[in-house]
């Protein structure tokens, strides 16, 4: 028989056990609500004429249970727009926040990067904004992978994209490279084209530093090429030539 001592033992020592088991086992935690964010694009057209607009448009989704805040994407140096050649791999992008140069001094100037408003969006509501990829990137011809990527929340759903030179295409770039209020880059851009579409379009651009009487000089060379382009083009649109011209262009 145990005498009573060791069965005293005995019975603390299996209490003891069993208080170490209850005391060590995990508790769990109840899980807190969390804002789930998802962003997402869409363009309603897969085709676009060079030159047109391109508009892409963003929503950002607050899926979770709790309030989001942070930046408000349109303004945000935090958001991109992605558009990736599917043939060469260059990522065209741009931030959606646009710095600004300002001037202090003679030929002294400095970039500003843009404050963004802060948002805020309840459990369940989203906010949708739109960008135009034609005005802020220098479009090619090309086939391209577009998608919005966001800190903090991630990357976007992918869509294809084409942009082709058209007939549609010379309406917008003739007046944009006409207008001496655009970006110098943006006339530029425009004339390039028109160029490959008719080589004797060469114009001569103001510098963004030069005088009224430079530039008015200039824009007084410039007409009779602007003329001589609106007679030909008049005259190209029966030609059947044309459309496999359009086509060379494409990978120019």
């Amino acid at each position: 028989m145990m005498r009573p001592q060791l069965i005293a033992a005995v019975l603390i020592a299996v209490a003891c056990v069993g208080v170490q088991a209850k005391d060590t086992k995990p508790t769990a935690k109840r899980p807190t609500g969390q804002p789930t964010m998802h962003i997402r694009i869409s363009t309603g057209a897969q085709t676009f004429a060079l030159g047109l607009p391109i508009p892409v448009a963003i929503s950002l989704a607050n899926d979770g249970d709790q309030r989001f805040v942070g930046e408000e994407p349109d303004s945000s140096m935090t958001v991109e727009y992605h558009q990736l050649d599917v043939r060469t791999k260059e990522d065209l992008s741009y931030a959606m926040g646009k710095l600004t140069t300002t001037t202090f001094g003679p030929e002294q100037y400095a970039l500003v990067t843009p404050v963004p408003k802060q948002l805020e969006l309840a459990p369940h509501t989203a906010h949708a904004f739109t960008t135009d990829a034609n005005e802020r990137l220098y479009q090619r011809p090309g086939k391209y992978e577009v998608f919005v990527t966001m800190e903090r929340v991630g990357k976007s759903n992918s869509l294809p994209l084409t942009v082709t030179f058209t007939r549609a295409s010379v309406a917008p770039l003739l007046p944009l490279a006409r207008d001496t209020a655009a970006e110098y880059g943006r006339r530029e851009w425009a004339a390039d084209w028109l160029a490959r579409l008719y080589p004797g379009f060469r114009i001569k651009l103001a510098a963004p530093d030069a005088s009224e009487a430079v530039r008015a000089q200039l824009e007084a060379d410039n007409g009779p090429v602007y003329d001589a382009f609106q007679v030909w083009w008049q005259g190209q649109q029966n030609e059947p030539q044309l459309d496999a011209q359009l086509q060379g262009i494409q990978g120019s």
